[in-house]
């Protein structure tokens, strides 16, 4: 998959190191609301089998001790070059959405639930 004129799979192939590519939505996303806003997202996944969630993100059991400091290293890495060779485009392809190219995105059965958590959400904050 290529994306910022960049060849992912060529880059993971070269770092020795595997990451996934694709893209998915998720409300539980620390980029969510970035990406409800129309700016364009991204993030960097394990290839490994996942255990479930966190289930202690984002709350004060979500410590240092329990990150794998190897695979923190090496998604630091990735992450820098991966933003050193996006930042090298002189054409940058990402734009940002307008509301009606956002919604287009959750115009699928399975984004559903999370487009409607989100304007729970929005109209719990608004209320308040």
């Amino acid at each position: 998959m290529a994306g910022f004129g960049i060849d992912f799979r060529g880059m993971a192939h070269r770092n020795g190191l595997e990451f996934d590519i694709g893209q998915s939505v998720s409300a539980h996303s620390d980029h969510f609301p970035f990406l409800m806003a129309g700016v364009p997202t991204g993030g960097i996944g394990s290839v490994k089998p996942k255990l479930g969630g966190r289930g202690y993100g984002h709350t004060k059991y979500d410590t240092l001790d329990k990150v794998n400091i190897r695979s923190l290293r090496e998604a630091a890495v990735l992450a820098a070059r991966l933003a050193l060779r996006m930042a090298g485009k002189e054409i940058w392809p990402a734009a940002k959405r307008d509301q009606k190219a956002v919604a287009a995105l959750f115009d699928k059965p399975e984004y559903r639930e999370e487009a409607a958590l989100f304007a729970r959400v929005k109209a719990f904050l608004s209320d308040q």
